[in-house]
C-alpha cells in the first residue's frame, strides 16, 4: 500500500511538472516590409568604411543587423543606433537627412522609440512632416553632425520624448516655443549651434522633469532667470 502511494505521488509530481513547464521563448525575427525599408534607407547613405555590411538583402533577419534593435514581442524595429562614437566611420546621406529618414517610413515610425545618429556627417534640414511621424520617440540623438536650418516645431509634439541631443550642429533661428510642451523631457542639449533670440519661461513652462540643459555657444538671450525642474539654468546660456 505504501509503495502504491509513493508511485501515485511520483506520478502526480511528474504530471504537474509537465503541465507547468515554461513555454519556449519567442524568437525575434525580422518583418519583411521593415527589412525592405531599411535597405531603402541604406541606399541613401554613404558608408565609406562599410559599417553596414550586415545590411544585406540576402540576409533573412534584419533584427541582427548592425545598429538595429527589434521588439522582443512584436518583432518590429524599435531602435536605430547608428552613432559614430568610436570613429568607426562616419555615415552621411546622399541628400538631406530628411530624405534618408523618409525612406524609413516603411518601418512604421510610430513603433520606433530611439534614433541615434551622433558623430556622423548628416546634413540638411530636419523637416516637420518627417519628424512628426516618429511620434513615440523617447530618445532622439544627432549631435555632432552638420544639420542646419530651423529646429523643427514638430519636435515639441513628441510627448514621450525624454532625451533630445542636437548640439554641435548648425541649427539657426530661435528655439521653438513648442518645446514648452515636452513634459517628459529629462535632458536637452542644444549647445554649439547658431541659435539666437529670446528664451523665456514659455519655452520651458511644462518641463517639470528636466534635469540637464546644455545650451552654451549660441546667441540666445535669457529674458529673466527662471527655475526649470529642480534648478536654475541661467548660466548655461552664456556664449
Amino acid at each position: 500500500m505504501l509503495a502504491a502511494s509513493i508511485l501515485i505521488f511520483i506520478f502526480l509530481v511528474e504530471a504537474t511538472t509537465t503541465v507547468t513547464s515554461p513555454k519556449r521563448n519567442h524568437v525575434v525575427h525580422c518583418i519583411e516590409s521593415e527589412k525592405q525599408a531599411l535597405l531603402s534607407f541604406k541606399q541613401d547613405l554613404v558608408d565609406p568604411l562599410n559599417r553596414l555590411t550586415s545590411w544585406d538583402s540576402n540576409g533573412d533577419d534584419c533584427c541582427k543587423w548592425t545598429g538595429i534593435v527589434c521588439d522582443n514581442t512584436t518583432d518590429h524595429v524599435k531602435q536605430l543606433q547608428l552613432a559614430n562614437l568610436y570613429d568607426e566611420g562616419a555615415l552621411s546621406g546622399k541628400g538631406e537627412i530628411s530624405e534618408a529618414l523618409d525612406r524609413m517610413i516603411g518601418c512604421n515610425p510610430k513603433r520606433i522609440t530611439s534614433l541615434s545618429l551622433d558623430g556622423n556627417f548628416f546634413s540638411g534640414q530636419l523637416k516637420d512632416d518627417i519628424i512628426e511621424k516618429f511620434e513615440n520617440l523617447t530618445s532622439f540623438s544627432a549631435y555632432g553632425n552638420m544639420l542646419s536650418g530651423l529646429i523643427p516645431h514638430s519636435l515639441g509634439k513628441l510627448s514621450a520624448l525624454k532625451y533630445l541631443f542636437i548640439g554641435g550642429n548648425q541649427f539657426n533661428g530661435s528655439l521653438p516655443e513648442s518645446f514648452g510642451s515636452l513634459s517628459a523631457l529629462e535632458q536637452l542639449d542644444i549647445y554649439e549651434n547658431l541659435l539666437k533670440g529670446v528664451v523665456s519661461e514659455i519655452h520651458f513652462s511644462n518641463l517639470t522633469n528636466l534635469q540637464v540643459l546644455v545650451a552654451f555657444d549660441n546667441l540666445l538671450t535669457l529674458r529673466m532667470p527662471f527655475s526649470i525642474g529642480s534648478g536654475n539654468y541661467q548660466q548655461v546660456f552664456h556664449t
